[in-house]
């Protein structure tokens, strides 16, 4: 029974157990997945079958209190002066890598977070940290939701924007001290590069001399949306017919090409019809409605 194939998965069941804590709240139930191992199960070759688990009767907890009463809880994300080395792995996380001085002080070097070093003198007791920006965390986040979690954490990043694309992505963007946006794919993994919103090629329309007709215009926002996402394509032709022979008074709402719940409303001026849109009239006016970086 000690083949490898087994052995790596009792290794991989052992590694399992007494990795976490689950608290339980007063009055309340939680629910988890233990191992419960029997007498032998972690010795295989003096057994003739493995053992498996098939129905546990019952099962005794002896409680235990794993954090003293009175000791002062740790903030998660906070670098705290006095700080023990435990409580800082609490609250920042697990250093990628740790270095001791010949004078006993040490210091911890992490990978993410809001700290990027801690210095602990030589009792083990927290000095300082070196902070990082909330943008040098935003450039590591992979995930969007961790972004997420970043902006959360961070009151001077309450301006910040996000927007979800035609195709399910998410941008965030108008992120104070960083010119640039950060995207994530429809499955929440970042995607490379920044995004460039479509508001400023849009608004070009208005100040245009020339190929600035509603027909012109219709083109453009559907070959945009097309590329993003055909189904909004289709949206805005369905638009756009509709709106020919409505009241040249009328402002037209049509769907962005480029921001789900977002929409592009327009003013026509006279073409062949003075009274009615069609498509010759000039686009006199646009703006935007829903998500859009500052300045639009």
């Amino acid at each position: 029974m000690n083949a490898p194939e087994i052995n790596r998965r009792r290794s991989n069941l052992v590694s399992q157990t007494l990795q976490e804590v689950v608290e339980v709240p007063p009055n309340n139930t939680a629910s988890t997945i233990v191992l419960l191992p029997r007498e032998g199960i972690l010795a295989f070759e003096s057994a003739e079958i493995p053992v498996m688990i098939d129905r546990i009767i019952d099962v005794h907890l002896e409680t235990e209190v794993i954090t003293p009463l009175g000791e002062s809880s740790v903030q998660k994300g906070v670098c705290k002066f006095g700080y023990s080395k435990d409580q800082a792995r609490e609250a920042l996380g697990e250093p990628g890598s740790v270095a001791t001085n010949p004078d006993g002080t040490s210091s911890f070097t992490f990978a993410k977070g809001p700290v990027s070093s801690a210095a602990f003198d030589a009792d083990g007791s927290l000095l300082n940290c070196t902070p990082r920006s909330p943008v040098d965390q935003l450039d590591q986040a992979t995930k969007v939701d961790e972004a997420k979690q970043i902006l959360a954490s961070q009151p001077q990043l309450s301006s910040v924007s996000t927007a979800v694309l035609t195709d399910n992505s998410t941008v965030i963007f108008d992120i104070p001290g960083a010119k640039k946006t950060y995207r994530f794919d429809d499955k929440g993994n970042r995607a490379p590069g920044d995004y460039t919103f479509l508001f400023q090629d849009v608004k070009n329309f208005e100040t245009k001399t020339s190929g600035n007709t509603k027909k012109d215009f219709d083109a453009f926002l559907e070959s945009q949306a097309k590329t993003r996402q055909p189904e909004r394509a289709n949206q805005i032709e369905t638009v756009a017919k509709g709106a020919e022979g409505r009241p040249l008074a009328d402002e037209i709402s049509y769907p962005s090409p480029d921001i789900s719940n977002g929409y592009v409303m327009v003013k026509f001026d006279k073409g062949k019809d003075n009274k009615k849109i069609d498509s010759t009239s000039i686009v006199k006016g646009i703006r935007f409605v829903g998500p859009q970086p500052k300045g639009n």
